[in-house]
């Protein structure tokens, strides 16, 4: 949810991603999933989350709190600072 570079950056530091990209080859690499199975279509993506993934509480990572976090981030009442500048 970053507009700029120095942001993005640091929150790519904090919080960790399905997938990252290589920055010499710049192909995907997995991260929390493995790399996605992709349809025939190109339309779905599925991934699977690594096995052991765990909150800091160590609580285990689920695909519901994936999905919780995509429908938050998707949902167009969530405010964030590029909408804001947008919006005008």
């Amino acid at each position: 949810m970053a507009d700029d570079a120095d942001s993005a950056g640091l929150a790519g530091e904090l919080y960790d991603s399905l997938e990252g990209r290589d920055g010499f080859t710049l192909q995907y690499t997995p991260r929390l999933a493995y790399v996605p199975k992709i349809s025939a279509d190109g339309l779905t993506y599925t991934y699977t989350l690594r096995p052991g993934l765990k909150w800091s509480d160590g609580v285990p990572l689920t695909t519901s709190d994936i999905a919780f976090t995509l429908k938050v981030l998707f949902d167009l009442k969530t405010e964030t600072d590029m909408r804001e500048e947008n919006a005008g």
